[in-house]
């Protein structure tokens, strides 16, 4: 029951409803939902469901990782260059970084198992937030 909510959770962040696909591969943990989502209203400044390149940026910089691994996370996350991402593109975001924090590779193949991964919360801090 909590997994479909959480799943739930997703498609209401990432506009998503009803139709296939990756959200329903994604297996979050209660405690991870509730933190993608507060990531994700952070950096949702517009509050349009949606996080553009120039508000994602300078949370995602907060992750320690080197700007062009950020930006081959993003091209992952955005391969149609459209420059935002959804609620699960930049839910997916935020797997990446927390894989590439760990020291594992970030590449197509990642992004097929990042599901099944049990990996840590990314280390990030939304910017104009406390520590």
């Amino acid at each position: 029951a909590a997994l479909t909510s959480c799943v739930a959770s997703v498609r209401r962040v990432s506009g998503v409803s009803g139709r296939s696909g990756p959200t329903e591969r994604m297996a979050l943990s209660p405690e991870e939902m509730q933190h993608y989502q507060w990531l994700f209203s952070c950096a949702d400044a517009q509050r349009n469901g949606v996080v553009q390149g120039s508000q994602a940026v300078p949370l995602f910089q907060t992750s320690g990782l080197h700007l062009t691994l950020l930006r081959d996370i993003w091209d992952l996350c955005d391969p149609s260059g459209k420059g935002w991402l959804n609620g699960e593109e930049f839910f997916l975001a935020l797997r990446l970084i927390a894989c590439a924090q760990q020291g594992w590779p970030v590449n197509r193949q990642t992004v097929a198992q990042v599901w099944q991964t049990r990996l840590p919360l990314p280390m990030l801090r939304p910017p104009n937030q406390p520590p």
